[in-house]
């Protein structure tokens, strides 16, 4: 992981480089494969999903991939309402569930796209063991699809 710090009155600073770095030289160390952790100099606080949202804006013109129902929506369940504390939630967890579903598609055909390499130093990690909970079986997938007949007979006789 590198570590890149944020100076209040400097440029970003690459500590495995020493050098100062721009929007577009994160961008590329990124797409390089690199991981990157964006800390405030001074206070040591973690900066990285606000600079790499910046990156995405900024750098990349990225701002077109949000639809402007979804930043409508973001900003309207910041506020303070609980309801919509909960709607943001669940955002959140979907942009989560995302990138996980991105990430196992990323490892089970390796590093897809072939113009980038795999993160340096960075094994393939393996796929996830399967869970406690057993395939169903042709009876429970039988008894399923009769509950199913079942309810779509009810549902048309009314």
């Amino acid at each position: 992981m590198r570590v890149i710090k944020k100076y209040s009155n400097r440029p970003l600073s690459d500590t495995s480089t020493s050098a100062y770095v721009n929007l577009d030289d994160l961008a590329g160390i990124v797409r390089a494969g690199d991981e990157v952790s964006v800390v405030d100099a001074s206070s040591g606080e973690d900066l990285t999903r606000p600079v790499l949202l910046q990156v995405i804006l900024e750098a990349r013109g990225g701002a077109h991939m949000f639809p402007v129902g979804l930043l409508h929506r973001v900003i309207r369940y910041s506020a303070d309402d609980p309801l919509q504390r909960v709607a943001l939630q669940q955002l959140s967890a979907g942009l989560e569930m995302l990138d996980v579903q991105v990430t196992r598609m990323e490892r089970q055909f390796g590093w897809w796209r072939p113009d980038v390499p795999p993160p340096a130093g960075k094994a393939p990690e393996p796929e996830p063991a399967p869970t406690a909970e057993a395939p169903a079986t042709d009876e429970e997938v039988d008894a399923l699809r009769q509950r199913l007949a079942d309810l779509e007979a009810r549902l048309s006789r009314r």
